[in-house]
């Protein structure tokens, strides 16, 4: 099995610069360079001088940034029993997604599904698997507010390594694209955007009926509950348990009417219409 990589040198970049909180503008001031030639970097653009600065100001080894920049390595073959790796395209990209089982059980988990998880599904069918009713997950908590207060329930429940809260971030695109799901059990809210941003970044949706958001949903793109409680109900985790067959550009493609001008052509039907 051939391991392809994800990440190059700018992705390591962009992400130690984040973790850092070092703006392009910053890391210009920095390395004594222009904005838009960090930009470059950022964007796969090489240039050797520069990647070492900015690796320099990084605290990163400049020499393993520029092997990857020049794309000189990747991991070795390796080849092990019940382990099946895929390349998925997303975007531009590949991204990796893996399934392993048990020869005798014939019990297999699925992890980092990606975009679609059709292949996948195909290879599981194909060698008479079946996915074991335990999922693996990981809980993203992302916005403002002090998480300290959710901490003694999280410990008492014995799952504090499966929850992870980030704070605000200045771009949820990535996360939206990146999670399985994106849940928000509220008790009311008028209309969240954030449920519309995940759809709009092909992550389906499971809330409830109070969430104005609600109307926006449908079966294609998530799954609208009476309650909060109902979050962990068997339709829910049966529902769930679906969710990596679904195609993420459908789940996208079903709110693409929901833009500035066709809302604008709505109101502008309502007065022609009173006229």
């Amino acid at each position: 099995m051939k391991i392809e990589l994800e990440d190059f040198h700018e992705d390591i970049i962009g992400k130690a610069m984040r973790g850092l909180g070092i703006g392009k503008s910053e890391m210009a001031k920095r390395t004594g360079s222009e904005r838009s030639e960090i930009e470059a970097i950022l964007s796969g653009g090489v240039n050797e001088s520069l990647i070492c600065s900015m690796a320099d100001e990084l605290n990163l080894d400049r020499d393993k940034v520029l092997r990857s920049a020049r794309k000189e390595w990747c991991p070795a073959l390796i080849e092990i029993k019940g382990l099946k790796q895929f390349n998925l395209p997303f975007g531009g990209m590949l991204v990796n997604a893996y399934l392993i089982w048990d020869e005798v059980t014939r019990k297999a988990w699925m992890f980092d599904t990606g975009p679609d998880a059709g292949l996948i599904n195909d290879f599981i069918e194909m060698k008479n698997l079946e996915i074991d009713s335990e999922t693996p997950c990981h809980l993203w908590v992302i916005g403002k507010g002090d998480p300290t207060i959710y901490t003694k329930t999280i410990d008492s429940l014995g799952v504090s390594d499966r929850v992870t809260f980030y704070g605000s971030v200045e771009n949820t695109s990535p996360w939206y694209q990146m999670a399985d799901l994106f849940v928000l059990p509220t008790i009311y809210d008028p209309f969240s955007n954030s449920s519309l941003e995940a759809i709009a970044c092909g992550c389906p949706v499971l809330t409830t009926s109070s969430n104005g958001a609600s109307e926006c949903v449908n079966p294609q793109n998530g799954l609208v509950v009476s309650s909060p409680e109902l979050v962990c109900s068997k339709l829910s985790v049966d529902w769930i348990k679906s969710i990596d067959a679904r195609n993420r550009s459908i789940i996208s493609s079903s709110v693409n009417h929901l833009s500035l001008e066709e809302e604008i052509g709505a109101y502008l039907n309502i007065f022609d219409s009173h006229e």
